[in-house]
């Protein structure tokens, strides 16, 4: 008998130890999910900051101003990513930055000059080449079904138009250079200052003036290369 009651007796012993297991893990539980959310709250206030300090430095009037903020919101940035991956909302592997082929500030100018030189020492060795094909083919077809050079009738027109219109862009940015220099830095910074068009367009204009400007600046080409199709060779 006295067994049976030291067995009972462990048991009940047993019972209780589970019985507070159970609680201490949902105790665990709760309090590891309370964690969760406090820290999903400090997460979302963080992209908040972020964005708040961007759309600041994006209204602020000095480059020094602006170049600070913008790095204290990259810092709060990289400290929610963190925490984004602690909470299982981002994979590590997603922040590693990928190598990528990057051209310098200064060096674009020069690669834009230097690549519309290209496409126009092309189109002018072109023009002469369909001259030299067009002459070739008259030879060998009746004269009513032969093509004149320079004729609408000839893709060599079409080479023509935009070989004038690479020119009339290289004449225009020369211009610029040499009457209004401060100017021409501004459109094409080759000294890679942070004054410049591109800088302005995406920090100081608000969404609506940059929709404003890109599409009246569409309208212009179109309106450019359809004025094209009107010079002659």
């Amino acid at each position: 008998m006295e067994i049976l009651n030291e067995k009972q007796q462990l048991e009940r012993e047993m019972e209780a130890i589970k019985a507070r297991q159970s609680q201490i893990a949902e105790e665990e539980r709760q309090a590891a999910e309370t964690k969760r959310n406090e820290q999903l709250i400090i997460h979302a206030n963080l992209n908040q900051q972020a964005q708040s300090l961007r759309a600041e430095a994006a209204q602020a009037p000095e480059e020094k101003t602006k170049l600070l903020l913008y790095g204290q919101a990259a810092d709060i940035t990289t400290e929610a990513n963190r925490l984004a991956v602690e909470l299982g909302l981002l994979k590590a592997d997603e922040l590693e930055e990928k190598p990528r082929f990057a051209i310098s500030k200064k060096a674009k100018p020069f690669i834009q000059i230097g690549g519309l030189l290209t496409v126009l020492a092309w189109l002018y060795l072109r023009f002469y080449g369909l001259k030299d094909a067009i002459d070739v083919n008259n030879l060998k077809v009746e004269p009513f079904s032969q093509v004149r050079p320079y004729g609408l009738d000839s893709m060599q027109k079409l080479v023509y138009e935009k070989f004038a219109l690479g020119v009339d862009a290289l004449a225009a940015f020369g211009l610029l250079a040499l009457f209004a220099p401060v100017i021409f830095s501004y459109v094409v910074p080759f000294s890679g200052s942070q004054n410049d068009l591109s800088t302005d367009f995406k920090t100081e204009l608000t969404a609506w003036q940059r929709i404003l400007i890109s599409v009246s600046l569409l309208l212009g080409l179109f309106l450019l290369l359809g004025l094209s199709h009107s010079v002659k060779a």
